[in-house]
């Protein structure tokens, strides 16, 4: 039998990567993203005061800041703050990462 190769030896693409979970973050109450929610769909939104307002909670921030690094998805270009997420997310992005968020789901615990 041939030895195999190392791990990741022969692979060409990265790893097929999940998701960040909601559950590993403290996330806020559903009312407050709701609010950032519905701030997206200002015709005068200002990406650096959204960012401002998300970064007022710290576990959805951090949960932003992971779904917009899983998306991106590359070794050289890495996402550290909700000014940058929020940039490359943009509205879209940003309602798709908040939109699960908002549905009612009594299995996932929240603080706040």
């Amino acid at each position: 039998m041939a030895a195999s190769p190392g791990r990741g030896q022969w692979r060409i693409d990265q790893p097929h990567r999940k998701p960040p979970n909601p559950h590993l973050f403290d996330l806020p109450k559903v009312p407050e993203i709701r609010l950032l929610s519905m701030k997206l769909d200002d015709v005068d939104l200002d990406f650096r005061d959204y960012s401002r307002e998300l970064a007022r909670y710290p576990g959805l921030n951090r949960y932003v800041i992971a779904y917009a690094n899983y998306l991106v998805n590359s070794r050289e270009h890495r996402i550290v703050n909700s000014a940058h997420a929020s940039a490359i997310l943009g509205l879209r992005g940003l309602r798709r990462a908040l939109q699960p968020l908002l549905e009612p789901d009594s299995s996932r615990s929240r603080a706040g």
